[in-house]
């Protein structure tokens, strides 16, 4: 494994305050840009399903050809089963370090690695929260390292938060689901409006959303908290969105 490909540093009293208060905390450089570059460059040949280990990843929706720049988003679920350069970012022992020492933990455990690439005039993804998926984790304790492969804008589909909404009060599932249902909102891939969950979130909390995008450079990084609302918008630019990220436990 190649150490040198992920910047080393140590949190910041400052950091990790802005982590617990908003449930996020951008850094402008993790990921090396010649890294950033080799990594980027091997979505093409993901994507179209040939994978160089020989393994498929856990989860594969979206298939296009290379060349195939089609508006829609890729994405898939532990790319790193099946390539060694992805598998090198899912890996990488500092990522975990970072992640743990932001938490508190003694360590981290990877719980899955995503990619996405979101082409020009891509839709947007829905806004949601990563632990939900994941209460049969014990504590459902997540924290995750989401890490821009090309420069990010807001205007091209990049990932944004719902700043502190990882402390705002939770609504339990089936009351959740009925209120969605009540106003005839539509499921979780929902083009017309990818805040709609939070919406209802923030009403039950009684507070108004502030929405922040990630808007960094090549191997810039957002840290994040599980409970925290994120998603993305369409992708409304001439530009390519290409990240990677690392979703972990304690």
């Amino acid at each position: 494994m190649l150490t040198h490909l992920i910047e080393d540093f140590e949190w910041t009293a400052e950091q990790r305050e802005t982590y617990d208060r908003d449930g996020f905390v951008i850094v402008e450089r993790v990921v090396r840009p010649d890294f950033a570059d080799a990594l980027k460059a091997r979505y093409p040949r993901l994507f179209a399903g040939r994978f160089e280990t020989g393994t498929n990843p856990d989860n594969f929706p979206v298939r296009v050809e290379e060349g195939d720049l089609a508006p829609v988003t890729r994405w898939m679920t532990n790319p790193w089963r099946s390539d060694y350069t992805i598998a090198n970012f899912a890996l990488h022992p500092v990522v975990g370090k970072l992640v743990a020492r932001l938490n508190g933990w003694s360590g981290m455990r990877l719980l899955q690695n995503n990619i996405h690439w979101k082409t020009p005039g891509s839709p947007p993804l829905s806004m949601h929260q990563d632990t939900s998926y994941h209460l049969w984790c014990v504590p459902a304790d997540l924290s995750s390292c989401w890490v821009a492969l090309a420069e990010t804008r807001a205007e091209a589909g990049t990932l944004q938060f719902a700043r502190g909404s990882h402390r705002w009060p939770r609504i339990d599932l089936p009351d959740y689901q009925a209120r969605i249902a009540a106003k005839n909102l539509e499921g979780f891939l929902d083009p017309s409006d990818f805040r709609t969950f939070v919406r209802e979130s923030a009403e039950f909390a009684g507070v108004a959303p502030e929405w922040v995008p990630v808007e960094v450079p090549k191997g810039g990084a957002v840290f994040f908290q599980g409970w925290v609302w994120h998603g993305s918008d369409a992708n409304r630019s001439d530009a390519h969105r290409y990240s990677i990220s690392s979703h972990g436990i304690r």
